[in-house]
């Protein structure tokens, strides 16, 4: 709770500074990253569970202050224990989230927020026999980015893509974005 009320006091105090917002609207972004997933949880042998995923990200500004953004992560590593002599393997199968984006900008950074809506599916690969799982739920978090180019953004993220009572999957993530 600390943190949004953090990054809501930034996203204001930036707008008041902002220069220009309304030129910067650029409307439509793409692009693409890499997050590290933490699963905050363990394997059955007491691992700690961390994922790395491709991310292809997208959004559209509504106006200077707010946005919707898709992301898409495909799992690119996974964890592997063993336990009683048999191995089993925990992989990230994707993530898919969809949020609102209220943004400030100036000429050389952003900063922004992220609420919305995430599912991920986690795989278990073991002797016993395949296992896919699926969780959705409430989705925040916050980032800034930093203009490289005119239309290209450097973008450092943190994002709880599920919390609920069982799990809890947060990320810290790097992509770059074209804005058209």
């Amino acid at each position: 709770m600390r943190f949004l009320t953090l990054a809501s006091l930034i996203l204001l105090a930036n707008s008041a500074a902002a220069e220009s917002i309304f030129e910067k609207l650029d409307r439509f972004y793409v692009g693409g990253g890499v997050s590290f997933i933490d699963a905050n949880t363990s394997d059955a042998s007491g691992n700690d569970l961390n994922f790395t995923t491709l991310d292809l990200v997208g959004g559209y500004k509504y106006n200077g202050f707010l946005g919707v953004d898709a992301r898409i992560g495909l799992g690119i590593s996974d964890e592997t224990s063993t336990i009683a002599g048999n191995e089993i393997e925990t992989s990230t199968d994707y993530y898919a989230s969809i949020y609102w984006r209220p943004e400030t900008v100036n000429d050389r950074a952003k900063i922004y927020g992220l609420f919305g809506f995430s599912t991920i599916s986690v795989s278990v690969d073991s002797a016993a026999g395949d296992n896919s799982n699926s969780e959705s739920g409430l989705s925040y978090g916050g980032g800034v980015g930093f203009v490289i180019e005119e239309s290209w953004n450097l973008n450092f993220e943190y994002r709880m893509i599920l919390d609920d009572d069982d799990n809890e999957f947060s990320t810290v993530s790097a992509n770059v974005d074209y804005r058209f």
